[in-house]
């Protein structure tokens, strides 16, 4: 595996997963511009790790490097171990942003290699390499086999112009919208598992939790017993007659009910605390 030794210390080095630019967005390229946000991340290889930490709020999960902040990743509960540093603009939260010129550009690729039970194919952490190119190989040529060539996505050694850390009254908005995930359920099962009436959005309707027809999705899926919460969304489904992979939400008729129903369900505080 090639370790590198990045050529500026005066640069931000940043990793973008090819997804982000094969989605949308500038392909990271030498000359341009790129503006996203910054999220730290454990690092699973020794190149183009983030610098020492030298700060970190863990109610707010900024992390500063130096006179770089960014946000502490999902998953991780502290910056510690190695980290590296990503930037993305598909982020929809209040994170920090930073824009900047791109005064180098790091293809990363490697392997794939079947890992666990299931054989799912993944990328061998000793596998991968960098490579300085131009521009970034927005359609790479994988081959999805054991073995087979990966292009992971891109390090960019980025010239800061501007860097944004959100304002007291958007974390705030943040951490109240994590808070509010953290209570909501993703229910499915049948109709009257809701109540006698169908649901609507913004009602309060009581469910069983521990009823063994409900699929339960999200952080509170292990939470049993009679709950109370506020209705975020009822819906009834359609596989569109298997034309198409995925589900489709449809608003429910009251003089026609669906057999079954999908619900998000905003758990009540008092309800949640239940599963501490």
């Amino acid at each position: 595996m090639n370790t590198p030794s990045p050529s500026g210390d005066s640069l931000l080095y940043v990793h973008i997963d090819n997804w982000e630019y094969q989605c949308c967005g500038t392909v990271p390229r030498v000359g341009a511009e790129l503006s996203g946000t910054l999220t730290v991340y454990e690092s699973e290889s020794p190149g183009y790790r983030a610098s020492a930490v030298t700060g970190f709020d863990p109610r707010t999960g900024l992390v500063r490097f130096g006179s770089i902040v960014a946000q502490l990743g999902y998953g991780l509960s502290a910056p510690d171990g190695p980290l590296f540093v990503g930037l993305s603009w598909h982020e929809r939260d209040a994170r920090p942003t930073v824009t900047g010129i791109v005064e180098q550009v790091v293809e990363k690729t490697g392997r794939f290699l079947p890992i666990g039970e299931d054989r799912t194919l993944l990328i061998d952490p000793d596998s991968r390499e960098f490579h300085d190119v131009d521009e970034a190989t927005r359609w790479p040529e994988e081959q999805l086999e054991s073995g087979g060539a990966a292009t992971i996505g891109v390090v960019v050694g980025l010239q800061v112009a501007d860097l944004r850390v959100p304002s007291d009254a958007e974390i705030e908005d943040r951490l109240a919208d994590e808070e509010r995930t953290d209570r909501t359920l993703h229910l499915t099962g049948p109709t009257d598992c809701f109540g006698s009436a169908l649901p609507r959005g913004g009602e309060y309707i009581v469910v069983d939790l521990g009823d063994s027809r409900l699929d339960k999705r999200g952080p509170l899926a292990e939470l049993g017993g009679v709950v109370r919460g506020e209705v975020l969304q009822a819906s009834a489904m359609s596989d569109l007659d298997g034309e198409l992979a995925g589900v489709l939400f449809l608003r429910p008729d009251p003089n026609n009910p669906p057999a079954e129903l999908f619900v998000r369900l905003l758990i009540d505080v008092d309800c949640a605390r239940m599963s501490l």
